[in-house]
């Protein structure tokens, strides 16, 4: 987890230069993450460091978000934004 002040700095440098290395930095106004969002969100770009997930790796992922409370259409939004900046940082 980013301390507050880091990100807020971090955040601030990226607004000013239009650069958002992970895609998700800017959107965090609008679509805060909750500490459980954010714990799914770590846990699935870990899975798509090694390419698309794995059969083993969404059972794994559809157990995490049932745990967290998450809803699978909210995990489904986070899913796509998260596999969008991975894929344009290839």
């Amino acid at each position: 987890m980013i301390p507050s002040e880091i990100f807020t700095s971090i955040k601030t440098t990226c607004q000013e230069c239009s650069f958002d290395p992970f895609g998700l930095l800017l959107k965090a106004d609008k679509n805060p993450n909750n500490d459980q969002e954010q714990e799914f969100i770590d846990e699935l770009k870990f899975c798509l460091e090694k390419g698309p997930l794995t059969d083993d790796e969404r059972k794994m992922l559809d157990r995490m978000i049932k745990k967290l409370g998450i809803s699978k259409e909210r995990a489904g939004e986070l899913e796509k934004e998260v596999t969008a900046a991975t894929a344009q940082k290839e």
